[in-house]
């Protein structure tokens, strides 16, 4: 595997259709991008862990960097007798104000609480539906089965928080295997300031795959007009490299995030949750057992 960034080659590989098509004709990626709308909207689910307290920390982060209105969902299962349910509300609604009291005055007027009552994954599907939020952000805790399961019944972009943030996203791993051009518009609305390298992983499962290795890779390069959000997309934006390769597309995927030590890997929903013939469990659950940096996992629409 190798990582290819020369930036006078704009043609991908006629070999690659996904990438031929998505990148090649005039509306492509960088059309796609320039179109998108800036982040207006972050909703964070916290349970009050760890781990879910980064995800407000990193939703804090984004909202503050990209301007956008950031809302702190509890959700409380069922099951509860009513006046237990109704102190458990009030509870909530108490330890969220808390929350958002420590942050400076002007971080807060952009942030506002809510608490529901109903299972966790559909009420934060149908909060981030009311409110038409742009990018749902989690914390990835125990079995990862909320976020799982948010991941499979949402058509928004969901952000899954494994550590601590540090800053804004300086270094992010796209897979473009599937869906390029869905993968690659969130990545640049969400982190438009971070290194960011394509992958397209080819399953040596594929047929004549495990005779033949990719081709050789050549890099894509994407503009952007100066005339669009700069606060958002920036006037130039392109990959820093390409890299293809045929093998396990987890495997591809987490040597490529160890070896340019990226912070952000982003994929398409279908590579998230689905489970390959070395892995057991999905990408999703790999990352809450042994999380490498934070995943955010875009829908096909």
């Amino acid at each position: 595997m190798e990582l290819h960034g020369n930036k006078n080659d704009s043609k991908p590989h006629p070999g690659y259709r996904t990438l031929g098509v998505s990148f090649e004709n005039d509306e492509t990626l960088a059309n796609s991008c320039l179109l998108s709308r800036p982040v207006e909207h972050l909703l964070v689910a916290t349970n009050f862990t760890e781990r879910s307290e980064y995800a407000i920390e990193r939703a804090v982060e984004c909202g503050n960097r990209l301007k956008a209105q950031v809302t702190l969902l509890h959700v409380i299962e069922p099951g509860l007798s009513r006046k237990i349910t109704k102190c458990r509300q009030h509870e909530a609604h108490e330890a969220l104000k808390r929350r958002v009291q420590i942050l400076s005055p002007d971080v807060r007027s952009h942030i506002s609480t809510n608490v529901r009552i109903g299972e966790p994954c559909f009420e934060i599907v149908r909060e981030s539906i009311e409110l038409g939020s742009d990018t749902i952000i989690l914390g990835l805790d125990g079995q990862g089965q909320t976020a799982t399961a948010v991941v499979r019944f949402s058509n928004k972009p969901v952000l899954l928080i494994t550590r601590r943030p540090a800053g804004p996203y300086h270094c992010s791993v796209v897979d473009v295997s599937a869906i390029p051009r869905c993968t690659a518009s969130a990545a640049v609305r969400l982190a438009p300031t971070a290194i960011s390298h394509f992958v397209y992983v080819r399953s040596q499962f594929a047929v004549g795959s495990s005779k033949k290795g990719p081709p050789p890779a050549r890099s894509v390069q994407l503009i952007i007009s100066p005339g669009h959000d700069r606060r958002v997309l920036g006037t130039r934006w392109m990959p820093d490299s390409l890299v293809q390769a045929t093998g396990d597309p987890i495997d591809v995927l987490l040597n490529v995030v160890d070896r340019v030590s990226a912070n952000l890997l982003v994929v398409d929903a279908y590579s998230a949750l689905q489970e390959t013939r070395e892995h057991r469990i999905c990408l999703a659950q790999d990352f809450a057992a042994a999380p490498r940096c934070d995943l955010l996992v875009v829908a096909s629409q």
